[in-house]
């Protein structure tokens, strides 16, 4: 990371519960054509009915995880994982087909390092190791952060 750079968002903006973050995604893939054209965010806070703030700190998450690529200011696409991960219906999302972007994450990297040094680990000790690295004191946006990964397979959730 060069001095310039952010460290990555590794957890979702306040407020937005994971069925939310989903819907986004889906938001995002539907608007863009199935990725094919970029979406401004006020698109996707029309159609989703969720605050610009939520939206606009949502996609930093998810660019981090790889759903979403960032085109220009205040425009997204869907990668080619996020449209697969929503070509079913809602609530029938097949979370196995982002499970190779998120191995990709920031996310999964923090997880596994956790995981490496204390060989599994309680749910508790590895969702305050994230919100340290984090900076957050809400356990929700963590532990909703770890639903990704626990619904793509990456992590068991006796793990989380």
């Amino acid at each position: 990371m060069t001095k310039d750079e952010a460290p990555p968002t590794l957890v979702p903006t306040s407020g937005v519960r994971f069925e939310d973050q989903v819907r986004v995604v889906r938001a995002y893939v539907i608007l863009s054509n199935n990725g094919t054209e970029p979406v401004h965010l006020k698109e996707v806070k029309g159609i989703t009915r969720l605050a610009r703030s939520q939206i606009s700190g949502l996609n930093s998450y998810m660019v981090q995880l790889g759903l979403l690529e960032h085109v220009s200011r205040g425009h997204y696409k869907p990668t080619t994982a996020a449209v697969n991960l929503c070509s079913s219906a809602p609530g029938e999302e097949d979370f196995s087909q982002v499970t190779a972007v998120l191995e990709g994450s920031a996310l999964f990297s923090l997880v596994q390092q956790y995981l490496r040094v204390h060989g599994g680990g309680s749910s508790p000790g590895l969702i305050e190791y994230i919100m340290e690295k984090a900076g957050t004191e809400e356990t929700y946006r963590v532990q909703s952060a770890v639903e990704w990964l626990i619904r793509s397979g990456l992590v068991e959730r006796g793990q989380d």
